[in-house]
């Protein structure tokens, strides 16, 4: 293990979010489908623990 100098480095995590317009005409399947992974996905980030200074998340859509 490294020893820990007390160097703080910011986390920075951006996240796409799915458009609704890139599906065009598929089915309400794969709409629940994709919005389901984009839940687990931000579940994690959210849980994530970065103990190496700050974390930030950025949405862009």
């Amino acid at each position: 293990m490294l020893p820990d100098f007390g160097d703080r480095t910011s986390l920075h995590i951006y996240v796409d979010h799915l458009r609704f317009d890139e599906l065009g005409n598929k089915s309400r399947a794969l709409l629940d489908q994709k919005l389901e992974e984009a839940r687990k996905n931000l579940g994690f980030i959210d849980e994530f623990q970065w103990k190496h200074g700050g974390k930030m998340v950025h949405y862009r859509t």
